[in-house]
């Protein structure tokens, strides 16, 4: 059975999936936006797994999901690091 809170939470995703596609040309302006792109991808990703793990393959796809939250810190960490240096650069 899927938590409503799990249900929710990719709901929630998808909007901010619109939301991001509405305004990719104004995202594509920041510094290393593909990184930022990726990051949520990883997250959309890992809440669509959420889902999917309650009726196949429960470990396969946690296992996927967890992957995709650690896609996305990563991408995250990254895409903050490397804007810092690029605002540094600019000064």
């Amino acid at each position: 059975m899927v938590q409503e809170n799990e249900l929710v939470t990719l709901l929630l995703g998808i909007g901010t999936i619109i939301f991001v596609l509405a305004f990719l040309p104004r995202l594509r302006q920041l510094p290393k936006y593909r990184w930022l792109l990726l990051a949520v991808a990883g997250q959309s990703g890992a809440w669509v797994f959420t889902i999917l793990e309650t009726w196949y393959y429960p470990t396969l796809f946690n296992g996927i999901e967890h992957f995709g939250y650690m896609i996305c810190s990563l991408s995250l960490l990254i895409w903050i690091i490397l804007s810092a240096q690029y605002s540094g650069e600019k000064k």
